[in-house]
């Protein structure tokens, strides 16, 4: 061999890989959540908050009293943040026209977050967000409960059993030798 090769570069190549199911994602209400950004849901909520505390004390005034007398705030708020969620108003605000400004302003905020909402929702729902692939041998070793590996890499077990790093051995202790692959297929038939 020493007359063929002079050791100079590599004639084998040989790569530790591991290979892991895709997770179960459970469902959760956070699902609800995701589709926005927590920086763009407190924006929604402070919106919503400034015009309910703008139109209450609007409709304080007697100069917006409406058909139906002076709204109470519970009213208001349920005019306002009904809007925002998709729900029809009832028409009990002041028909005044820069009341119709405001709100309709309003209105318009209200679709624009309700579409995006939606279709985000839409496409967070088809596309699920899994948890992060471990890439290092601590992530690894955080992620699974148990490696199999086959009866020919029992060295490896005991490689990193015996390695100075934490995570090797950590990892290490994880391993369970598996069965060879003739009686894998062999249980694999028995088994169906």
């Amino acid at each position: 061999m020493l007359k063929l090769w002079d050791y100079t570069f590599a004639f084998e190549h040989s790569a530790a890989k591991f290979v892991m199911a895709t997770p179960i994602i459970t469902p959760s209400w956070l699902s609800f959540y995701y589709p926005l950004s927590g920086q763009v849901w407190i924006s929604v909520l402070a919106c919503t908050l400034t015009v309910c505390f703008t139109l209450v004390k609007i409709t304080r005034r007697k100069v917006w009293q409406t058909r139906h007398g002076v709204l109470s705030t519970g009213s208001v708020v349920m005019e306002s943040v009904g809007t925002v969620l998709g729900q029809g108003l009832y028409g009990r605000l002041s028909t005044s026209r820069s009341n119709h400004i405001l709100f309709g302003t309003w209105l318009f905020f209200g679709v624009v977050v309700g579409t995006a909402y939606r279709s985000s929702l839409i496409a967070s729902l088809t596309l699920p967000r899994l948890p992060p692939r471990p890439e290092t041998i601590e992530e690894l070793v955080k992620a699974v409960d148990r490696a199999t590996v086959p009866s020919f890499a029992a060295s490896t077990k005991v490689f990193f059993l015996n390695s100075e790093s934490s995570a090797f051995r950590e990892f290490g202790n994880l391993m369970v030798v598996g069965v060879d692959l003739m009686d894998g297929l062999n249980s694999a038939l028995k088994m169906k």
